[in-house]
């Protein structure tokens, strides 16, 4: 994302309770029916974005 001038806010699961319980809530706000998440998981202006198949493409899209 720095590569193409997109701002970001890296938020890294792995190691914090408290960053997997806001991800968590953030993409069951957004799509309450799902059961399981594949990363990354893109937030934008509140809306969750995940199991991105070409995150290449994805980007690209987002400088449109």
């Amino acid at each position: 994302m720095s590569e193409n001038n997109i701002d970001f806010k890296l938020i890294d699961i792995s190691n914090s309770d408290e960053n997997d319980k806001l991800m968590s809530g953030s993409v069951k706000k957004n799509i309450p029916s799902l059961t399981s998440v594949i990363m990354p998981v893109v937030l934008i202006d509140g809306k969750a974005f995940h199991d991105i198949k070409n995150f290449k493409s994805f980007l690209s899209n987002l400088k449109k």
